[in-house]
């Protein structure tokens, strides 16, 4: 009679009977085995690479960077320029308003009337009276009127005349005026002669000072109070 049950197993062959799963190193070893697992490693070393290269990976990070502040001044290795168009136009002005008028000194016109005034004085001299002399010559040496205003008489004209006549009359007297006259001009004709600005120079450019050329002098402009 045969038995029905069983051959009996020891403990040690039902353990080694059980099969377990896989651990989670060998699943990763078995997934790196893969051909598109390695493919895909590959091309990701490789952007790596080419990004460590294009960055200069390798050299020293930026010293400043966006939103950085530093906590000291910086100084620009290259001159550069911001434009102000403001600040340009306020400083061209201020230039304008600096800058003097040159005028170049002429004292040709100063010797000549010099010369005139001489000329119409030999006139007035050489006049034995007030009738000989023209009135446009004497109207121009014509004195202080007398108080109140009131018109002199004829013999009063003709007796000042005489006095002027009389102070100018000789060589001696009329080298002492010449040489004063000389001694009153000598300035003007040095550095020239100006009573006010022309009109095309009252707009810009300096109002208080110009240059003249031919002198060092740096004259001021006389204001009229």
């Amino acid at each position: 009679m045969m038995s029905t049950g069983g051959t009996k197993r020891t403990r040690s062959e039902r353990v080694a009977a059980l099969e377990l799963p896989p651990s989670r190193a060998a699943r990763l070893l078995l997934q790196l085995r893969r051909s598109a697992t390695l493919a895909r490693l590959g091309l990701s070393l490789l952007a790596i690479i080419a990004l460590w290269v294009v960055m200069r990976g390798w050299a020293p990070p930026f010293p400043y960077h966006m939103g950085y502040v530093p906590h000291r001044e910086l100084t620009a290795r290259v001159s550069f320029e911001k434009p102000n168009p403001e600040a340009t136009r306020d400083q061209q002005q201020a230039a304008r308003r600096r800058t003097r008028y040159v005028y170049v000194q002429d004292p040709e016109p100063l010797v000549r009337l010099r010369s005139a005034l001489i000329n119409q004085v030999l006139a007035v001299t050489n006049a034995s009276s007030l009738d000989e002399l023209s009135d446009d010559v004497w109207n121009q040496f014509d004195p202080v009127p007398t108080e109140g205003n009131a018109e002199l008489t004829q013999a009063e004209q003709e007796e000042r005349f005489q006095q002027f006549r009389a102070a100018l009359t000789g060589q001696d007297a009329m080298d002492a005026f010449e040489t004063a006259l000389e001694s009153a001009f000598q300035k003007y004709e040095r550095i020239g002669l100006l009573d006010q600005l022309p009109p095309e120079h009252s707009d810009e450019g300096n109002q208080d000072e110009i240059t003249v050329k031919g002198s060092k002098a740096t004259l001021p402009r006389s204001r009229s109070k």
